[in-house]
């Protein structure tokens, strides 16, 4: 049986986009994305039945570009939130308008991400995102917490909480996958 091919893409390049920072906490997106990323790709790449793939650039059209050449089966982006209202929180997965399939995979990852982080549901919803709308799979863009929550900053700077969400984020593909 063919592997599931997952290509995973932290939201904003570490040298060229820091993505939102909240700098009384020390804290970038970028850094935070590139954890998660790597840590789902090190999940998935254990399981025989899946082959991931870190997908990155500072262009979204290449981001595109490289998970459509690879073939892949599923698309995730990782991002964290940010909102100039600090009191913002919660976490949310977004799909394409009209992919059904990208729908169940949200729905499945949200739900992983609500059990194991205890976050207020903000949903798996629609939306236009260029990397939603330009990949030719099933595709996702996955909003972890918000950096600038000053509650929700701290749980991103904790490893061990990163790892919840990483394993939540393979549990859903999973469960996705499976169904």
């Amino acid at each position: 049986m063919p592997k599931i091919k997952v290509c995973i893409n932290p939201g904003h390049d570490k040298q060229l986009d820091s993505g939102a920072v909240n700098q009384g906490a020390g804290l970038r997106e970028a850094d935070v994305n590139d954890k998660v990323a790597k840590k789902v790709v090190n999940l998935l790449n254990a399981d025989a039945a899946y082959e991931a793939e870190y997908v990155q650039s500072n262009e979204l059209q290449s981001i595109c570009d490289k998970a459509n050449n690879s073939q892949a089966d599923l698309f995730i982006s990782i991002h964290c939130n940010a909102f100039k209202d600090a009191t913002a929180h919660g976490v949310e997965t977004w799909y394409c308008p009209g992919s059904a399939k990208g729908g169940k995979l949200a729905g499945n990852i949200q739900d992983n991400l609500l059990q194991a982080t205890g976050l207020y549901n903000r949903e798996a919803k629609a939306g236009n995102f260029y990397v939603l709308e330009k990949t030719s799979m099933p595709a996702v863009l996955i909003e972890i917490a918000f950096v600038t929550n000053y509650d929700e900053a701290k749980l991103l700077k904790n490893d061990q909480w990163l790892d919840k969400v990483a394993l939540a984020i393979v549990d859903g593909i999973k469960q996705y996958s499976n169904g």
